[in-house]
């Protein structure tokens, strides 16, 4: 799959997580989306994800206008107490505003991006970290379009995904959008592939520096944030005696390590 394909498949599905406003999306999402993903997955195309296309097609055919899919997306998405959050950092960092979305900011600054001043999403919203990766994919960056990857979508979709399966409300745990969410990690794992062994995975990330002053993690390698940015987190977590070993490790490897410290690999 070349570059363009792969910014036009990232703008597609981040198209069709952002409100629905408009009431000529909703046929798009029912009809034009699983034919677009066909076209632009065809090797991925198998009889889960086959099957997942049926599903996204019946799942919002079930709507009956763009005002009943405006009320279920904001009953998803956005209407307190939120069932599923979209932004990102929630999942990386625990809170808003955290070391994920300071990270987001560098990689727009990064690539020429700016959020538009009438554009109500912040920068880790997950439509707007599709597109930002859309932009990478576009400039032929693969490398860095794989480490965007594995840095802040591969680790938190399984999540969202849970927060769907978790919900005691059928029509939630039912929510086409959750299969959007699933074809979308068939699409990342198509596209930019998990390293087999954590060896490989480790010697992929190290070998593609991101940049001078980024802390990479401990056990895998994939890059974190920077160390300004942890830095603050540090402190702030010392102040209230609180442990920060977990910081030299990504969010994929926090809660594979039960019990891992820096001085067990420091010595």
């Amino acid at each position: 799959m070349n570059d363009d394909v792969r910014a036009e498949l990232w703008i597609t599905l981040a198209r069709a997580l952002m409100l629905p406003r408009d009431p000529a999306l909703l046929p798009a999402l029912r009809d034009a989306l699983p034919e677009s993903l066909v076209a632009l997955l065809p090797d991925a195309i198998d009889a889960d994800v086959a099957a997942a296309l049926d599903l996204l097609t019946k799942g919002f055919g079930r709507f009956a206008d763009s005002q009943a899919l405006l009320v279920h997306y904001s009953r998803c998405f956005l209407s307190p107490p939120i069932r599923v959050p979209l932004n990102l950092g929630l999942y990386l960092d625990g809170l808003p505003g955290g070391a994920a979305f300071e990270s987001l900011q560098h990689w727009m600054l990064a690539y020429g991006v700016v959020r538009c001043a009438d554009f109500p999403e912040q920068a880790d919203h997950l439509g707007c970290v599709l597109e930002l990766l859309a932009i990478i994919e576009d400039a032929g960056d693969v490398p860095r379009a794989a480490d965007f990857a594995h840095a802040f979508l591969l680790p938190t979709l399984p999540r969202l995904e849970e927060r769907f399966a978790a919900d005691e409300d059928g029509e939630i745990r039912e929510s086409p959008y959750r299969t959007v969410l699933a074809l979308l990690q068939t699409a990342l794992r198509a596209t930019h592939p998990v390293p087999a062994t954590m060896a490989e995975r480790r010697a992929k990330y190290r070998q593609r520096p991101i940049g001078d002053g980024w802390r990479r993690c401990g056990r895998c390698g994939a890059p974190i944030a920077t160390e300004k940015e942890l830095a603050v987190i540090e402190a702030a977590l010392l102040r209230q005696d609180l442990p920060v070993a977990h910081l030299d490790l990504c969010p994929d490897c926090r809660d594979a390590a039960r019990g891992w410290t820096k001085r067990s690999v420091c010595g």
